[in-house]
């Protein structure tokens, strides 16, 4: 490009601004252009990502206007008419939208994962390299993950509530607080049950949650969290929110109660 040559209309934009000073695109066997060190990495980004006829979004764009206002002078001197641009505010292309959608799905014999770009997951996902089966295959045209559907893969969980019709109270407590499904509970949560059962509330539920043999931090407040639930639809819920699917669910009639069992499934982190 030669200093002061008007350039054509086609190249007044935002995008060729930004693909000049980062050296990219057409420019990417011109002179380097002299800009401020704390600019180099955006303006670099934003050049290369330009090249490969990504557009900006409407974030990029006020960086982008931003940029050409900043170096106005320099661009002038090189073709290119800024102030008319700025004023127009003249793009290249229309701006792409990112897709925000956030799923977790089984299709066929596949866990599909599909988010916008969280660093935090896009980590988790990369590391799962071996073994084989743990490992997840990018689809780029639909921006998804997908994993085999195996018991590496997959998490499953029980719900057990077991159901007392409303008593007396104290003959309530007696039958409870006596039952199989008490025995492992530590005494400040023997505490909560029994405040629980002299509460005005019908019936009365005992919840616990079966994770096999495996444990995490989630399980763990499951766990914790079980003694205050009044209802097998708020276990549900409060294991829902921590990532938990609903499969199938089971009611066996006692004697005495009637015991709830709902099956959940989580797909692994």
């Amino acid at each position: 490009m030669n200093m002061g040559e008007s350039l054509p209309a086609t190249d007044q934009n935002i995008e060729e601004c930004i693909m000049y000073l980062s050296g990219e695109g057409n420019y990417i066997f011109g002179d380097e252009v002299s800009i401020d060190q704390y600019d180099y990495a955006i303006v670099k980004s934003l050049g290369k990502q330009l090249s490969s006829n990504s557009p900006f979004t409407q974030k990029q764009s006020y960086i982008g206007l931003r940029i050409v206002k900043k170096y106005s002078s320099l661009l002038a001197r090189t073709g290119f008419d800024p102030e008319t641009i700025l004023d127009k505010q003249t793009f290249k292309w229309p701006f792409r939208t990112i897709d925000r959608t956030k799923s977790l799905y089984i299709d066929g014999e596949q866990i599909v994962l599909k988010s916008p770009f969280i660093a935090d997951i896009v980590n988790k996902v990369k590391k799962r390299k071996t073994p084989s089966y743990y490992k997840g295959i990018y689809q780029a045209e639909s921006k998804e993950w997908a994993f085999d559907y195996n018991e590496p893969n997959v998490e499953f969980m029980v719900i057990k509530g077991i159901e007392y019709p409303r008593k007396s109270k104290q003959s309530n407590e007696e039958e409870i607080l006596l039952s199989e499904e008490t025995k492992g509970l530590a005494r400040e949560e023997i505490l909560l049950l029994q405040k629980k059962i002299r509460q005005d509330l019908n019936p009365i539920y005992i919840i616990t949650f079966d994770f096999g043999n495996k444990s995490s931090k989630g399980s763990r407040e499951l766990l914790e969290e079980s003694v205050h639930y009044s209802s097998m639809a708020t276990a549900a819920y409060s294991a829902i929110e921590k990532g938990w699917e609903f499969m199938s669910a089971n009611v066996i009639q006692g004697s005495g109660s009637v015991t709830h069992y709902y099956y959940m499934k989580r797909n692994k982190k």
